[in-house]
């Protein structure tokens, strides 16, 4: 048989060339099953050149990966063609953990800190994109840090492991068609018995602060995903993002705490990470979930954090932070603290140049959240919806730059969203679209966005309000009317939602 086999080389081009295609086409659909396109590039070295820039996009490693992720991408060429990693901080298996034990109790913050070392270690060699000479190139890094393989019976989310390299590969959502929706609804998040809790929404990877990780200057992105990423503990998403000298872009999805004194101590050590964000950093995103309900949280004190906020992110060109702090809290400490230095006739407590470059800002507010009960008052809520909207109002006069700015909240079959937004014609458009009949734009509130309008040189305001038809009970559908979704929430969070 061998006299007739065929060899590759004499193959016509343009046959090579369909061959090629129809591989790589097949391999990239959303649902295909096919694995292992780094098998081909043993063929020829044309083929090699063809399929390693697909391969070598995306990384998915767990902690034994790292060293043969060092290996295989020490050529400089493969280094260029990666765009994604994801770093899983997988548990080790049971009998590796209980080895550790004997010789260290506490083996986990050793162990992870090690792990995060070794793959900043690996990067710290890899060459920058030059920004400066409209290098496009971005590289993100991904970190989950649930504890996968933790024992117990907790509904822990599905691990979309398959279903995200699909995503990866082919770039569409249509891989997540047949995945599983993570979300805990009322029910359940009412049911959960206190070790649950605090499985699900307490423990994460632990990091010793007292090591230094290396600058990494490749990484332009950075991403913690809500399906994989319950408890990011500030230790390791300051030292990350703070090493990570190049960062553009920063996306962080967490659950809150499932316990009071450890959310409150997670809010009081993310004041440093705020503090210490990198300069070039353009995009910051953080969107929290509430997998328990407890009034307690709500006294939780947050005007430390806010103000560490403020003075953090005042370069920023893209700002999103939802159900964190809420909009009246932010945008009212900042300009209570510029009004209070007028007032004193003293510097201002927040630079008046801060927000100079913000163009877009997605904000939360409980005052938007309607709550249907029998003694509930449309008219004070209405007026608390107004304070907010004028609130926005006055912190925007200090934003030149903004174009869009939306404030919301959903859940329990209600939804609302304020939307400031500059259009092509150089007007400006003000909406208010929510479940409730009801429109919150009297006249001060106009004017208050009128003298917006002005100071950012449009030539004028249009006002409209509009009923919003839906179920609202999670998330996922208001956040579809946003029309910043796509800084709000992964798109495959969104996806998970509903």
């Amino acid at each position: 048989m061998s006299q007739y086999a065929t060899n590759l080389s004499t193959l016509p081009p343009e046959l090579h060339l369909l061959i090629l295609k129809e591989l790589i086409e097949a391999h990239n659909e959303p649902k295909s099953p096919r694995r292992g396109l780094a098998t081909y590039t043993s063929v020829c070295r044309g083929w090699q050149a063809s399929f390693e820039p697909l391969i070598y996009r995306h990384f998915i490693l767990r902690p034994n990966d790292l060293e043969s992720f060092r290996e295989v991408t020490e050529e400089l060429r493969r280094r260029r063609y990666v765009e994604h990693i994801w770093l899983r901080l997988d548990d080790p298996p049971l009998q590796v953990q209980y080895e550790m034990t004997k010789d260290s109790p506490g083996w986990s913050k050793q162990y992870f800190t090690n792990v995060i070392q070794h793959l900043w270690t690996t990067l710290a060699d890899w060459e920058a994109p030059d920004f400066d000479k409209k290098d496009q190139r971005r590289l993100t890094l991904e970190i989950n840090s649930d504890r996968v393989f933790s024992p117990g019976p907790d509904p822990s989310p599905p691990d979309d492991l398959g279903h995200y390299s699909k995503y990866l590969e082919s770039g569409s959502l249509e891989a997540y068609d047949d995945g599983e929706r993570f979300y805990y609804t009322k029910s359940e998040r009412e049911n959960m018995k206190p070790n649950t809790v605090r499985n699900l929404f307490g423990r994460g990877a632990i990091f010793d602060t007292k090591v230094a990780l290396p600058e990494v200057r490749v990484v332009t992105d950075f991403l913690t995903r809500r399906g994989t990423a319950r408890c990011v503990r500030p230790q390791l998403l300051g030292a990350a993002l703070r090493s990570l000298v190049r960062l553009r872009h920063a996306r962080i999805e967490r659950w809150r705490n499932g316990l009071v004194r450890p959310e409150s101590q997670w809010l009081s050590d993310m004041q440093s990470v705020f503090w210490h964000l990198p300069c070039s950093l353009k995009t910051l995103a953080i969107f929290e979930e509430r997998g328990t309900e407890n009034p307690r949280f709500n006294l939780i004190p947050k005007d430390e954090v806010v103000y560490a906020i403020i003075l953090g992110t005042p370069k920023l060109e893209r700002f999103s932070l939802c159900f964190l702090i809420d909009a009246e809290k932010l945008l009212g400490r900042f300009i209570e603290g510029d009004r209070r230095s007028s007032a004193l006739g003293v510097e201002p407590e927040y630079p008046r140049d801060g927000y100079q470059k913000l163009t877009t800002l997605t904000l939360t507010s409980e005052n938007f959240k309607a709550d249907l009960v029998d003694d509930w008052d449309i008219e004070s809520w209405l007026n608390h919806v107004k304070e907010v909207v004028k609130t926005a109002a006055l912190a925007a006069l200090w934003m030149p730059e903004l174009r869009l700015l939306e404030v919301w909240n959903s859940g329990g079959g209600t939804a609302s969203i304020l939307r400031y937004e500059a259009t092509d014609d150089n007007m400006a458009e003000l909406s208010w679209h929510s479940t409730q009949n009801c429109d919150p734009f009297d006249e001060g509130v106009e004017q208050a966005w009128r003298d917006v309008a002005e100071r950012h040189g449009h030539q004028g305001l249009v006002a409209s309000s509009s009923l919003l038809s839906g179920d609202f009970e999670y998330y996922s559908e208001a956040i579809s009317h946003l029309h910043s979704r796509d800084l709000v929430l992964h798109p495959v969070s969104a996806v998970q939602m509903v």
